[in-house]
């Protein structure tokens, strides 16, 4: 009942009673009324058939009693005499009862675990006044004993002086009671206190934003304070931001990937999965903080030659490379190793290095493995180096744990295909090896939680969510940088960004120079933070590691620079992407868009016509792409020229001739950009009648953050009309949306509405609202039309302002 209804025997789901609401109604009643208990036949009659008859609602009773018992068997409903009935313990399993059990046992942890989201969301039953009032009081019983557990649970964590893990919790309570300012307090205070305080203040504001626009209300002079005295901090280091000083630490360890001696490359494999593996064993033991393996590039070829070579400089005969890469991320333990081949068998060798002290630590013997069997010696290298490494770190014996057990070399080997295929944006590329991988290995995590990433970015968020709540369950075999990055995922599909900035930090932290470093620059200006988004990104070096042939990288810096209004450097930045992706529309666009915010109308017309003139490369569409051009040259004041293009988008959709549905939705964007208003109404008209009322992808790569809706669409279509039933009809369907995955589009579409009328007023305060339910600050915000004529509004003007 928490976070979704289902209903499950031990072979199926139980269809049959989930269409009947008043029969699925009455069960969970009998459940939650009075869990183990009884509940009076005369009640049932009262609550759902309160207009019947007695004699017609004793006999619609019975037949509901029947139907559950023939579906369910006949033991489930219950009964005390003649006058009671009940649900039999023993036989229905509920996660809600499970919740409850974990709050009376004052188990925080627990409780968290069982809350999988609010009691039957989205469940009303017509005709059954009671039973609704019951259940909104319940679900909100249910959410304050919730948050009540995550708060619990921070004190503990807080009481083994563990900042982050505190916050983790209170961050979770918040996200249930976001209006909440005695939880946002305690969050923001332990932000401070761990260091983030970018992310501190992006709590704030969110706080404040919905304060505003949900309640008319400040937040309290209390709140006001302790942000002003953490603005103050901020404001006097603004250098400690994205990624945190961090000092060398012994209990730090780099883990680096196994160089392969062999000779032969079939064997490459090895030394990256036995890195994972060692670096999730080590993970697992307290007071030990893991770098993983992708938190550096290439090994440097002096990194794998004995200590006492003559090529040494640091103090020990510790080699000044590996002491360079162990500093760079505040390591001061180092293991590295090889693997070779000697007399048929394969060998895997560890050496445990103290940087800082410059000397070797008592390290595991070399383990022996059968070429046909290699996962063995990983595992038992594993198990060696756990249990010689814990002692040596944190004066502690560990017993290894069977969640570190390394996946088969088949599993690793197509998770790291499917991350080559995901670097170069292959997606559906990607996606494959990915499920390759989680089917050969079912308890292998990453490959699950990247597969949630890249099912957010081809938009398919029902499906990312599903397998993030797949991976989730696995949570207790995860590092702490993997949990970081599973909780990234999960707090981008609720449209936390804030939550989303600090996992992103973590990640920063255990693996600088790498794509989730880069990250920290993405959740920045989502939170409209672009000079942050800036300054992280260069201090990373895009052609090492990860980062090498990421366009991503250079999307997000031109952005940045846009945002910024700096055009000449946006222009470098987009140039030299498009040298390093000449047939890539996406570096196209950033040039184009460069362009257009120095007034060359001439270059973006060029830059169009040159794409247009090459080979058809991946997605986005051609036709998205002059859409985009056209926008930014209208929003950058050269409104003849930008409508010129984007009557050419027209034409090339036109020729195109998709009759997918995602094709006339894009043709019908851009018939309404043009002005053609009366064309874009019958292909958006036509779609809203078939998909129904959910955010409809335009493009790739995060465009379901377009806030792309039908109804919005034909609800501005109406208001340029003046067509007030219409427009009384779409906006009255856009106030009525309530679901996931909506990121405030509903009232971005309704802002939009209000500025064609000049209600300013509203208008702002409806945009407050989108951004308060989860409207991260993209690109299309900036270039919408509608909201171009708030422009010169100084409160309109301050929520656009870069705060960072």
């Amino acid at each position: 009942m928490l976070g979704r209804i289902g209903l499950r025997t031990d072979r199926d789901e139980v269809r049959a009673v989930l269409v009947q609401p008043k029969r699925l109604a009455l069960l969970v009643w009998l459940t939650l009324r009075r869990p183990g208990g009884f509940v009076r036949r005369d009640e049932l009659l009262g609550t759902f058939w309160p207009d019947s008859t007695e004699a017609r609602a004793r006999a619609s009773l019975r037949q509901a009693l029947q139907f559950l018992r023939r579906r369910l068997g006949t033991g489930i409903v219950v009964r005390r005499g003649d006058a009671e009935l009940g649900v039999d313990p023993d036989i229905l399993n509920c996660d809600a009862l499970a919740f409850l059990d974990t709050v009376a046992r004052g188990d925080g942890e627990a409780a968290m675990e069982c809350y999988g989201g609010d009691l039957m969301p989205g469940f009303l039953l017509e005709g059954a006044h009671e039973f609704d009032r019951w259940l909104h009081a319940e679900r909100q019983r249910l959410r304050t004993l919730a948050v009540e557990a995550a708060l619990l649970a921070a004190n503990e964590a807080e009481d083994e002086g563990d900042h982050a893990r505190a916050a983790e919790r209170v961050a979770w309570a918040f996200r249930l009671e976001p209006n909440d300012e005695a939880v946002a307090r305690r969050l923001i205070g332990l932000l401070e206190r761990s260091g983030n305080r970018v992310a501190a203040v992006a709590t704030y504001e969110a706080l404040a934003d919905r304060l505003r626009t949900e309640l008319d209300l400040d937040p309290s002079p209390q709140t006001v304070e302790l942000f002003a005295a953490i603005r103050d901090a901020a404001d006097a280091a603004p250098d400690v931001r994205a990624t945190p000083a961090r000092g060398v630490s012994p209990q730090r360890v780099l883990v680096l990937r196994l160089e392969n001696l062999t000779g032969d490359d079939r064997f490459d494999v090895l030394g990256g999965l036995a890195a994972d593996t060692l670096a999730r064993g080590l993970s697992l033991i307290p007071d030990l903080e893991v770098v993983p393996p992708l938190a550096v590039g290439p090994v440097p070829p002096d990194a794998m030659l004995p200590h006492d070579s003559a090529t040494t400089s640091e103090p020990g005969g510790v080699p000044s490379s590996l002491a360079a890469l162990a500093r760079a991320t505040g390591a001061g333990t180092l293991l590295d190793g090889s693997v070779h081949r000697e007399g048929g068998a394969l060998w895997f060798q560890v050496r445990v290095t103290d940087v800082a002290g410059g000397r070797l630590l008592p390290g595991p013997d070399p383990v022996r493995a059968d070429e046909s069997a290699p996962l063995e010696g990983i595992e038992l290298l594993r198990e060696r180096v756990v249990t010689a490494v814990a002692p040596a770190l944190t004066q502690r014996v560990v017993h290894v744990r069977e969640a570190a057990r390394p996946p088969g070399v088949d599993a690793y080997r197509a998770y790291l295909d499917g991350l080559d295929q995901f670097v170069r944006g292959e997606w559906h590329a990607a996606l494959h090896h990915f499920r390759k991988a989680t089917n050969l290995s079912p308890d292998y995590a990453l490959p699950r939680i990247v597969s949630a990433i890249t099912l957010w970015n081809l938009c398919d968020l029902p499906q990312a969510r599903a397998i993030a709540l797949e991976a989730d369950a696995l949570r207790s075999s995860l590092g702490r940088f993997e949990r970081a990055v599973l909780d990234m995922v999960l707090a981008w599909l609720d449209g936390d960004w804030a939550a989303a900035y600090r996992a992103a930090v973590v990640q920063a932290e255990m693996a600088p120079g790498s794509i989730p470093h880069f990250q920290v620059a993405e959740e920045s200006r989502r939170l409209n933070h672009p000079r942050e988004a800036r300054e992280v990104l260069r201090r990373l070096n895009p052609e090492a590691g990860e980062l090498r042939g990421w366009i991503f990288y250079w999307v997000e810096l031109a952005s940045a620079h846009h945002l910024l209004r700096d055009h000449a450097r946006e222009l470098e930045v987009a140039s030299r992407c498009r040298r390093l992706h000449p047939h890539d529309p996406l570096a196209a666009l950033l040039e184009a868009r460069a362009f257009a915010g120095l007034g060359r109308t001439g270059d973006v017309v060029r830059v169009i016509d040159q794409i247009l003139a090459s080979p058809a490369g991946r997605k986005p569409p051609m036709g998205e792409l002059i859409v985009e051009a056209g926008l930014e040259l209208k929003a950058h004041g050269a409104a003849d020229a930008g409508a010129a293009l984007l009557e050419r988008a027209v034409e090339w959709y036109r020729a195109e001739g998709g009759a997918h549905a995602s094709s006339r939705r894009l043709l019908g964007r851009a018939l309404y950009f043009a002005d053609r208003l009366d064309e874009a109404h019958e292909i958006l008209d036509g779609l809203a009648r078939t998909s129904g009322s959910s955010v409809q992808p335009i493009g790739e790569h995060h465009a379901q953050l377009r806030a792309h809706l039908d109804y919005g669409f034909l609800a501005v279509i109406a208001s340029r009309r003046d067509d007030a039933p219409e427009l009384k009809r779409w906006c009255g369907r856009l106030e009525a949306l309530d679901g996931p995955f909506l990121y405030g589009a509903q009232w971005f579409w309704l802002a939009a509405v209000a500025a064609l009328r000049d209600d300013r007023e509203r208008a702002i305060r409806l945009l407050r609202r989108a951004f308060a339910d989860g409207l991260p600050m993209e690109m299309f915000v900036h270039t919408d039309p509608h909201l171009a004529r708030l422009r010169g509004d100084e409160r309109f003007d301050a929520i656009m302002r870069p705060r960072g």
